[in-house]
């Protein structure tokens, strides 16, 4: 068996939101939500990395195995791939891991399914690779250059009914990136082989900015609303 671990990371700093990573919706922390749905998912080790001693004991209470993050791959600036190697460099000495799950705190509506979807198509061999994504069934399109005109992707239209998928573009959740390990230490999370896990939109909300808490707030509220009669998230 391979071994694929899953990696939270969190740290304590955010320009947009303080302490973002210890929001709460339906009184659950962001980080909270992350652990206890990885920890409930087929991953065999979920790590929470972070620089906040809060943060990582927050996460602890729902599985999830704390590992301090250095301050060096803590900064504004740090991307998730060279936190992701910096971690691997330091906890995977005897180079057992063969893929990393990165689990995003800032998505708060994927489901523990995605993450097993995720790690179905990754035993299949095709993929180097896997991502949450959903489909944009906007109708896009791009400015001419040095003008206002609006040149469509699509320029003969369809009802949102009856688009055809497989002509669409399909926009990356932020939610879960898997890749083998190779990938993330020479920083990238995306291989020439991806694989996509199929989220909805509603489950593809990101919480940047003060004003995404609250929108996350209510799709919780009408995603029980939704469930009390009798639908389906």
């Amino acid at each position: 068996m391979e071994k694929i671990i899953g990696i939270i990371p969190a740290r304590e700093g955010s320009k947009g939101i303080v302490h973002k990573n210890l929001c709460e919706i339906d009184e659950v922390t962001l980080v909270g939500r992350a652990a206890m749905k990885a920890v409930a998912s087929n991953l065999k080790e979920v790590y929470v990395y972070s620089d906040d001693s809060s943060i990582l004991v927050e996460a602890t209470k729902y599985g999830a195995i704390d590992v301090p993050r250095p301050k060096a791959v803590s900064q504004d600036t740090t991307t998730t791939e060279e936190t992701i190697a910096r971690f691997l460099s330091d906890h995977d000495k005897k180079n057992e891991v063969k893929a990393v799950m990165v689990i995003q705190c800032t998505s708060p509506f994927y489901q523990t399914k995605h993450i097993n979807e995720a790690l179905d198509k990754w035993a299949t061999g095709k993929f180097d690779s896997v991502i949450g994504a959903f489909v944009n069934t906007r109708f896009m399109g791009n400015l001419g250059k040095g003008s206002n005109e609006f040149i469509p992707v699509w320029p003969e239209r369809s009802r949102r009914q009856e688009m055809d998928y497989s002509n669409c573009y399909w926009t990356e959740t932020g939610s879960i990136y898997l890749a083998k390990k190779s990938l993330w230490v020479a920083g990238k999370r995306i291989g020439r082989r991806c694989g996509a896990v199929v989220h909805y939109q509603w489950e593809s909300v990101e919480i940047d900015e003060p004003i995404d808490v609250t929108i996350c707030q209510a799709i919780s509220r009408g995603v029980e609303e939704h469930q009390k009669s009798g639908g389906e998230a």
